[in-house]
């Protein structure tokens, strides 16, 4: 059973959209390319990024990340800002942090469908 992830200020928008890159590509000498679909699916992934995040909503993005997803590994739901959509997703890899203010973060996180 998935967790939910957790309740923080809006990321900023524009929101990203990563489409992941299915196919096999292969050159031959005389110039042709050969492509072959590489998955099944194809997984959507999102990039989030939060330009003054709140001290008290890093500690719960990062509580969440280290911990309740042990370090990215486990899978949680997202509900997708505008559609409202909720999506099982992992952590693409560790958030990027910068401090801008006393008590303000500068956040990044990707999260891709499972």
């Amino acid at each position: 059973m998935s967790t939910n992830f957790p309740t923080i200020a809006a990321p900023r928008y524009p929101l990203e959209t990563l489409l992941e890159d299915a196919i096999i590509r292969s050159q031959f000498e005389n110039g042709v390319e050969q492509t072959r679909a590489r998955f099944t699916r194809r997984r959507t992934g999102y990039s989030l990024k939060w330009s003054r995040m709140t001290a008290t909503d890093f500690t719960s993005l990062e509580t969440f990340y280290n911990t309740t997803t042990a370090g990215g590994a486990l899978a949680f739901n997202w509900t997708h800002p505008i559609t409202s959509t909720t999506i099982e997703c992992r952590f693409i890899g560790p958030p990027t942090v910068e401090l801008v203010d006393y008590n303000y973060y500068s956040v990044s996180v990707g999260l891709r469908e499972v």
